[in-house]
């Protein structure tokens, strides 16, 4: 995401530091990681190393990495946590994957029909509980690191202020 980043604000990183990340990202190989949370980062890396080699490829590891995406986004806009065992609805993964998604988009990746987004927010939206908390329920619960991903999506949802302050004020007294 570096590279990404420093191409789009010129000048973000030094460019022995930028060159660094070029490299580093075209001798990594893909983790091949099939938790749906981890799915839009590998999409995202190879994305990124197709747009650097050229080679098809990478072109068709992000695409496939996107339908194993699509294969686990369910009718009410949850995207579960497993891919391989669809066993896994936890709120915390949904966000994770959803704001990969987002990026990827902001960063011209690839395109998301905008039905399917709205749908994910929503499911999001709908499972805030009362206090704040989102991520009560499934692996992961109680865990810290999706909830730079769930304030992301608030901060950027249209009509979201109140659960943005709700959620906010979940995480300053936890």
């Amino acid at each position: 995401m570096m590279y990404k980043l420093n191409r789009k604000y010129k000048g973000l990183l030094p460019n022995a530091t930028a060159e660094k990340c070029k490299i580093l990202l075209l001798q990594t190989g893909d983790s091949r990681h099939d938790t749906t949370n981890w799915l839009p980062m590998r999409a995202f890396n190879n994305s990124v190393r197709f747009e650097l080699t050229g080679k098809r490829v990478y072109a068709h590891i992000c695409n496939n990495l996107l339908k194993k995406i699509y294969n686990v986004w369910d009718i009410d806009g949850m995207i579960e946590d497993n891919s391989i065992k669809r066993i896994s609805a936890n709120p915390q993964y949904h966000v994770f994957a959803l704001v990969g998604l987002l990026i990827g988009m902001y960063f011209g990746c690839w395109n998301i029909e905008h039905k399917r987004l709205s749908k994910g927010i929503r499911f999001f939206l709908k499972h805030i509980a009362p206090d704040g908390d989102f991520n009560y329920y499934g692996r992961g619960t109680n865990q810290i690191f999706g909830w730079g991903p769930a304030l992301m999506i608030l901060k950027n949802t249209n009509g979201a202020n109140e659960l943005l302050e709700r959620c906010t004020a979940f995480v300053v007294r936890h």
